[in-house]
C-alpha cells in the first residue's frame, strides 16, 4: 500500500516536471523511483523521456530497454 502511494507521488512529481520541461529535475525525480521501485515502467519511461529531452539518446534507449519484459508498456516503449 505504501509502495503505491509512494509511486503515485512520483508519478505526479514526473508528469508535472515533464510537462514544465524540467529535463534535470525530472532525470532526478524519476532516478530515485527507479532505484526504490525498479519494476515500475513508467519510472523507466520518465527516466528515458528526462534523458531525450537532454539529448542523451544512449541513456534514453538504455532506460527503454530496463521496462520490465512483462509489462503491457514494455511493447510501446521500444
Amino acid at each position: 500500500m505504501w509502495k503505491d502511494w509512494r509511486a503515485k507521488s512520483f508519478d505526479r512529481q514526473c508528469r508535472d516536471l515533464r510537462d514544465q520541461k524540467d529535463w534535470p529535475k525530472l532525470e532526478a525525480v524519476s532516478g530515485m523511483w527507479t532505484e526504490s521501485d525498479p519494476m515500475r515502467a513508467n519510472a523507466w519511461l520518465f527516466r528515458a523521456e528526462a534523458a531525450e529531452g537532454q539529448g542523451k539518446y544512449v541513456d534514453a534507449s538504455d532506460f527503454l530497454f530496463r521496462v520490465p519484459a512483462g509489462d503491457e508498456k514494455s511493447i510501446p516503449a521500444f
